[in-house]
């Protein structure tokens, strides 16, 4: 982690799960700004280099506005973005609210952040931007159509969205992860039955991951150790779409 002293991140959704233990991590060596639509876990960060912005996004101008007010300055060295909720709801029951809340903020953050990094004013060269996605864009299951498919947007996203950034020099790769153990987790697990959650942990064939499992491999993606990778998306589930 020492080669991350003195430079500076910004975490999209960095109060829970994934981002809140890469917040952690990285601002034991670097600057870390967080965008975070609540005031969750935000007593258990005691680090100086940790700065807190609140905001949801909802609305790809209002959002524009705020990264310009708030968190356009000083240039970053690599991005996190991991917004967005569970839903799980069939076809017949899906409202309007459904598609602003569970299928657009992921996708809207991303591109805010990929409009302003093409611009140059938010990240410098050599920077790394890394996404989190799921299995279930690309691995179908009932009720998931909503939140899958946004998943699936992100995905394309990167793939497109490299052949600009290269030419600023940034890398631009996701995740796309199977379950592992985060608060998220803890609120689907809850509502399944003991035979359930038996045959959904041995769907991945190493069993759930840990928090991380995954830490380290967007810690991995954000080094320049990761200076040929870009466009990807790399799979860490456990071996949950080989079963």
């Amino acid at each position: 982690m020492n080669h991350f002293k003195n430079k500076n991140f910004l975490i999209l959704g960095g109060t829970s799960g994934i981002g809140f233990d890469l917040a952690k991590k990285l601002s034991a060596f670097s600057k870390v700004a967080v965008i975070r639509r609540n005031d969750k876990n935000i007593k258990s960060f005691n680090s100086k280099n940790i700065t807190f912005f609140r905001h949801e996004i909802s609305d790809l101008d209002n959002s524009i506005e705020f990264f310009n007010t708030h968190i356009i300055g000083e240039k970053y060295d690599g991005v996190f973005v991991s917004v967005g909720t569970e839903q799980f709801k069939s076809l017949s029951s899906i409202k309007n609210r459904d598609i602003k809340n569970i299928f657009l903020p992921p996708i809207l953050a991303l591109l805010i952040i990929l409009k302003l990094a093409t611009s140059g004013k938010l990240l410098n060269e050599l920077s790394s931007i890394v996404a989190m996605s799921s299995v279930s864009s690309v691995k179908g299951s009932a009720a998931m159509s909503v939140y899958g498919s946004s998943r699936a947007a992100i995905e394309s996203i990167i793939k497109h969205s490299s052949n600009e950034l290269t030419k600023r020099k940034i890398r631009i790769n996701a995740i796309r992860s199977g379950a592992f153990k985060t608060e998220m987790h803890q609120r689907i697990t809850s509502k399944m039955k003991k035979k359930q959650l038996e045959i959904y942990e041995k769907s991945h064939l190493l069993g759930f991951g840990e928090i991380d499992d995954v830490t380290e491999l967007v810690i991995y993606l954000l080094s320049s150790k990761s200076k040929w990778f870009t466009g990807s998306v790399i799979t860490l589930d456990g071996g949950y779409l080989s079963s």
